[in-house]
């Protein structure tokens, strides 16, 4: 993800080339440390062709200042480095993944179809829920033997002893 994020922040931010960028995994949560200079070549009228500016960089990279709230790097972190939160990345990372019939639908046809699959697992794991409380609570246990001549075996002997036992699908209880 963060080296997903890198590549990303280049292709972002032509204007702030990267010299340094490590990762520390030495917090609670893996992180980026990116060290950039902040390059302008279109506003420079007078001297050199190029200039370090993070102001100039960032105008020229279309965050023009609005007012003193609203400067060129208020601009850019909220354009381009909003944070989320863990649900609201993962949804955006799925989101990538569906298909491109998916995207194509409005967000809520797209929530609609996944609650409808949710709700088709929901009742499927009900109803294996049911079957393994109805085993869970029966007085027969399960059995089943690869080897049919070891089920015949254990059979017999189950007959010989006078205990009960009926046959299933997967062997016998």
């Amino acid at each position: 993800m963060l080296d997903e994020y890198m590549r990303g922040f280049k292709k972002r931010n032509p204007n702030l080339r990267v010299f340094c960028s490590n990762l520390h995994m030495d917090e609670t949560t893996p992180h980026l440390h990116v060290n950039f200079v902040p390059f302008y070549t279109e506003q420079k009228k007078i001297g050199m062709s190029q200039g370090v500016s993070m102001k100039s960089a960032l105008i020229e990279q279309g965050f023009i200042p609005q007012n003193m709230k609203l400067n060129h790097l208020v601009l850019w972190e909220n354009a381009k480095h909003a944070h989320q939160s863990v649900p609201e990345y993962k949804a955006s990372q799925d989101w990538k993944k569906l298909p491109k019939r998916k995207k194509d639908l409005s967000t809520l046809e797209v929530y609609h179809e996944n609650l409808q699959v949710a709700q088709n697992e929901n009742a499927l794991l009900k109803l294996e829920n049911g079957k393994l409380l109805t085993e869970k609570n029966s007085p027969y246990k399960s059995f089943y033997f690869s080897d049919p001549d070891k089920q015949i075996f254990v059979q017999n002997k189950l007959d010989d002893l006078n205990i009960p036992y009926r046959e299933n699908e997967n062997g016998f209880e």
